[in-house]
């Protein structure tokens, strides 16, 4: 998939490297940070590709600059709400990539292919309350706060895009 600055795709393991360069303090405060242990890491990978792209056909992708860098993950992926699977939309971009529309461009090409190639009708972030540019990026999008909901033991704001009507 591409948009007009990056490449979206399927993560390897040889992706790895610039991933752990890219969960730095300030990405982690807000989202799950990768194993500690290099090994944990790579068998974690290693299922995910093998279970999420092979057996949904999404995932979280790699966002990738032209140029080749890596930059940070974005995609779609599967959340437990309420006894109900949700399809959960999800980004990072690395501290020295933000502020340049980076998550923008490639969740706005994302969400498309949710709507249009994978049929969804409904699209959730879960956003923990502090993480203020997520919630911005979320209402740019399009998304509208539907309130508080718990997952995983966390509380998050849930926002809601449903697809357009035409």
């Amino acid at each position: 998939m591409e948009t007009s600055r990056l490449i979206i795709r399927e993560m390897s393991v040889a992706d790895l490297d610039d991933l752990y360069g890219i969960y730095d303090e300030n990405v982690t405060k807000y989202v799950e940070s990768l194993y500690e242990d290099r090994k944990e890491e790579e068998e974690f990978t290693s299922a995910y590709i093998k279970n999420m792209y092979g057996y949904y056909g999404y995932g979280l992708w790699i966002l990738q600059l032209k140029d080749g860098t890596i930059i940070g993950r974005a995609g779609l992926s599967n959340r437990m709400v309420d006894g109900e699977i949700k399809l959960e939309a999800g980004y990072l971009v690395g501290s020295s990539f933000q502020g340049n529309g980076y998550a923008f461009e490639a969740m706005s090409y994302i969400i498309g292919y949710a709507f249009d190639e994978l049929e969804s009708e409904e699209i959730n972030c879960f956003i923990k309350e502090d993480n203020v540019p997520s919630k911005k990026l979320a209402e740019k999008l399009g998304f509208k706060n539907n309130g508080m909901v718990r997952c995983d033991e966390v509380e998050y704001i849930r926002y809601i895009k449903y697809k357009e009507k035409v």
